[in-house]
């Protein structure tokens, strides 16, 4: 007890490097001592001044994540509380009960009769890195989550389900095949990476791949379908109908970097960048020439910011027509 407590206050209270950040994570999520822990950790986040600690202007973050709790089923009686994670905490975690908070990545515990799910949930205009327990590497885009339960890899196959956007390099085992779960199709891979999107608001789900071979499986499909590098798979849920169709598979992809370095790329590229990098979708006017070459350095900028640089730079103009949709248009 002592000793746990001490790691606790260590990692809570004082700065640490990603890697020791990533080792405390693991442990917090480790079942053994599983109950100890959560008791720790709550008496810890109780001995907090939350003036000190909760950013209000996070206070839209509430209502995401209680939507997120309302999904899973959590009781209300923790709801409230839960609530208080998401203004950010600038201390290198704030974890309690069965929840926990890294930086800009959100990790919920659902602990069923049956089974214990963990959850990885990024804020808006956050994205987050994953160690999953096969040492598989995800990369979450922005309002984005990914979930499994504790019999991943147990039973021949290590499956996850995703909501949002995330990249995978998955860790290959011929023995145990990665299946990643979004909408209405199944990717089934070996080992590969491939960048994978699941927004109800864009009416598609996706896989593109960067490298490797994938499978998708659907109830919709006679058929497995196979990807090959530079393919991407598109299930329009409206259609119902999958499409495959070659592209530049960096371009789905380039959300992972901080910056990136266009040299006269022509726009089309640079949108679909874009389309991923702020979780949004174009919708471009016939006449908009998008074969033009642009050059600039693309930074960590606001979406406002980086719209009005492009289409300054393109001659052209831009409407939000609501929060996922922006038109381009002369």
């Amino acid at each position: 007890m002592d000793l746990s407590r001490k790691i606790i206050r260590l990692f809570l209270h004082h700065p640490m490097p990603p890697k020791a950040r990533e080792m405390f994570r693991r442990w917090c999520l480790e079942e053994k001592d599983a109950e100890q822990k959560e008791a720790l950790l709550h008496e810890e986040w109780n001995r907090l001044d939350p003036a000190e600690v909760l950013d209000i202007e996070k206070q839209n973050y509430g209502q995401k994540l209680r939507r997120l709790h309302a999904e899973m089923g959590l009781a209300p009686a923790r709801r409230t509380f839960r609530a208080r994670l998401l203004r950010m905490w600038p201390a290198a975690a704030a974890i309690l009960v069965a929840g926990i908070v890294i930086a800009d990545l959100y990790v919920v515990r659902h602990l069923a009769a049956s089974r214990t799910t963990t959850t990885f949930v990024t804020a808006e205009n956050c994205k987050g890195r994953i160690t999953l327990p096969d040492n598989t590497v995800v990369w979450l885009n922005s309002e984005s989550r990914l979930t499994y339960s504790k019999e991943f890899s147990r039973k021949g196959q290590r499956h996850v389900r995703l909501d949002g956007e995330a990249f995978f390099n998955v860790r290959k085992d011929s023995l145990r095949p990665f299946i990643v779960e979004l909408g209405q199709m199944q990717v089934k891979v070996l080992g590969t990476s491939f960048n994978a999107c699941n927004v109800e608001a864009f009416g598609t789900n996706e896989v593109t791949l960067l490298s490797g071979r994938v499978e998708i499986l659907s109830d919709r499909l006679r058929a497995p379908l196979q990807l090959s590098p530079d393919e991407s798979c598109v299930y329009d849920t409206r259609s119902q109908q999958f499409t495959i169709k070659h592209v530049a598979a960096s371009n789905y992809c380039n959300w992972l970097n901080d910056s990136i370095v266009f040299e006269n790329t022509p726009l089309k590229d640079i949108l679909t960048d874009l389309e991923h990098r702020y979780n949004i979708r174009f919708q471009v006017d016939p006449d908009v020439d998008t074969s033009i070459g642009l050059s600039f350095t693309l930074e960590a900028d606001k979406l406002e910011t980086t719209l009005d640089l492009t289409t300054t730079l393109a001659n052209l103009r831009y409407r939000r027509i609501n929060d996922r949709y922006i038109r381009i248009y002369h």
